[in-house]
């Protein structure tokens, strides 16, 4: 969890309630779609490792979520939301309480009235104030030894999570230029440029990122200068490692470099023919576009370059940086 994010969890014994406000690193529509649409719930709603698995969902006044938390020993606790009112990206009020398999509310178990309330604070940060009330102190008392408290903390994690992995969807274009044998990736980063050239160009950034998981990037030499060189491995989960030689052929601080490419063996013997990357960088209202042009020596090279998955790859570990400008960013 960021812990620049609001999280305040009280307990009013007067009132039979639990109030909690907490912020999330996304704009009101992302969080507000988090609440209420029934395949990103899913996704969030229990702490793991439980899952929320959701049978029925109809948001709306009168409409109602059918749902169970289902344990990692295949145990479901089946619950009931009723929705009472809803005021777009704004509130919603709604009933909730344990049940059976079929829809049939369990009495002797506690009940609850959420009124959940969204605010947004900046264009990435909102804040929900929930008020959870019951119908007596031993209901209240009763949930909060059930670990209501720890349960709730981790699945707002969890859609901490969710929303970080969100962020790192940006659209990206990828295509190719058969005829001069090229192929040009285009992507923006929600990070200033700082902090985007860095992580292309510090060896204790780019080995969190420059590889999709589950492969892990291991730096063994980097000296990021003109006719410097970056020589590291991919390491496979099993432990086995491809190498590469990365040579710098051009510099232009936090705007372009260039650089050659090469497979290699544990001993920097490079595997010919390589290629040829031009990274280009370009900061707009504090987003980083990067451009990526690769040049292939044969259309061939290029073609065998794609069929072994290459765009998924490159795809991944964007991805990865992504997440991880997310995280340097807060």
């Amino acid at each position: 969890m960021n812990n620049n994010l609001t999280m305040e969890f009280s307990i009013n014994k007067d009132n039979n309630a639990i109030n909690i406000k907490r912020e999330f690193a996304a704009s009101l529509t992302k969080v507000w779609d988090a609440y209420t649409k029934s395949e990103i719930l899913d996704l969030w709603w229990a702490p793991k490792p439980w899952q929320t698995k959701t049978k029925s969902m109809d948001f709306r006044e009168g409409g109602r979520w059918f749902y169970a938390m289902c344990g990692p020993e295949g145990e479901e606790h089946w619950c009931i939301a009723d929705y009472i009112k809803i005021q777009k990206q704004k509130s919603f009020t709604a009933t909730d309480g344990f049940a059976d398999a079929d829809g049939k509310v369990n009495n002797e178990m506690p009940q609850s009235k959420w009124k959940v309330e969204f605010k947004d604070l900046t264009k990435n940060k909102c804040l929900v104030t929930s008020e959870i009330t019951f119908g007596s102190l031993e209901q209240l008392e009763t949930t909060i030894q059930m670990g209501f408290k720890e349960g709730i903390t981790m699945a707002m994690e969890g859609l901490d999570e969710y929303l970080l992995t969100m962020r790192s969807k940006s659209e990206m274009e990828f295509s190719l230029d058969k005829e001069n044998k090229t192929v040009t990736i285009k992507r923006e980063f929600d990070a200033g440029l700082s902090l985007v050239w860095n992580a292309f160009t510090k060896q204790e950034i780019l080995d969190q990122w420059w590889a999709p998981k589950p492969f892990e990037s291991r730096t063994k030499i980097m000296n990021f200068e003109v006719g410097g060189r970056r020589f590291y491995a991919m390491v496979f989960p099993d432990g086995g490692e491809r190498w590469s030689i990365q040579k710098y052929t051009s510099i232009s601080p936090k705007t372009n470099f260039k650089m050659s490419s090469n497979f290699s063996d544990s001993a920097e013997n490079p595997e010919l023919p390589g290629s040829d990357w031009d990274f280009n960088f370009n900061e707009q209202n504090g987003k980083t576009k990067v451009t990526i042009t690769i040049y292939n020596e044969s259309r061939e090279r290029m073609e065998k370059m794609i069929e072994m998955g290459f765009k998924e790859g490159i795809t991944a570990t964007l991805d990865e940086l992504e997440v991880l400008l997310t995280k340097l960013s807060q």
